[in-house]
């Protein structure tokens, strides 16, 4: 039997509203990650092969960065092969825009922050409007029970004068009102019914 506590624990566990913040959070830690690779000098590694004939210009190769774009001298029209390769290592640090970088991480941290305020606002609606609906369904439950014993005492007192009124111990008039008593549980037991139903719906989607 599913207590307050459990549903809201339910709740908390599989409600699209927080798992949507708790991947919003997610990511804005992951952006604070990227944000501290501005602290990280670049590093660059490159490398080239040229092989051709003769008739074009030898060493034709690709610029790379920090590496100057090198072609031989042109030789004479032939079939001659050619080869050529190219390495480069390079590493760099913006020490200049070590400010920059530091305010990028200082605005991730902030948006991190943010981000885990909304978890915690989601968390205690989702949660309070989860034990908001299982304490509605618990009182519509209670009500539905109630109505139901209403409607079985107007029965039975229905039944109770019938057998009188059968053997004229009593008015024809308080076997009316007693079959007007039942209906009337009756509609009250229908309405109770369908708040319990209403109520276990609202609860369904908290």
């Amino acid at each position: 039997k599913m207590d307050v506590e459990a549903a809201v624990a339910f709740a908390l566990a599989h409600h699209p509203l927080v798992k949507a913040a708790t991947s919003d959070q997610a990511a804005a830690g992951e952006g604070v990650d990227l944000a501290r690779t501005q602290y990280l000098p670049n590093l660059n590694a490159s490398a080239q092969a040229n092989v051709g004939s003769g008739n074009v210009v030898r060493g034709a190769l690709f610029p790379m960065v920090g590496v100057p774009a090198v072609s031989g001298p042109p030789s004479g029209r032939g079939w001659d092969s050619a080869y050529g390769s190219l390495a480069g290592l390079g590493a760099s640090w913006d020490a200049a825009g070590l400010v920059r970088a530091m305010a990028g991480v200082d605005l991730a941290l902030a948006q991190q922050a943010s981000t885990q305020e909304r978890v915690e606002a989601t968390r205690l609606l989702v949660a309070f409007t989860a034990a908001d609906a299982f304490i509605r369904l618990a009182t519509r439950q209670e009500a539905v029970r109630a109505s139901r014993a209403d409607v079985d005492r107007a029965q039975a007192l229905a039944s109770q004068v019938r057998a009188l009124v059968a053997q004229d111990l009593r008015p024809g008039a308080d076997q009316s009102r007693s079959v007007a008593e039942v209906a009337l549980s009756s509609t009250r037991f229908a309405r109770a019914e369908q708040g319990r139903k209403v109520a276990s719906a609202e609860l369904s989607d908290a």
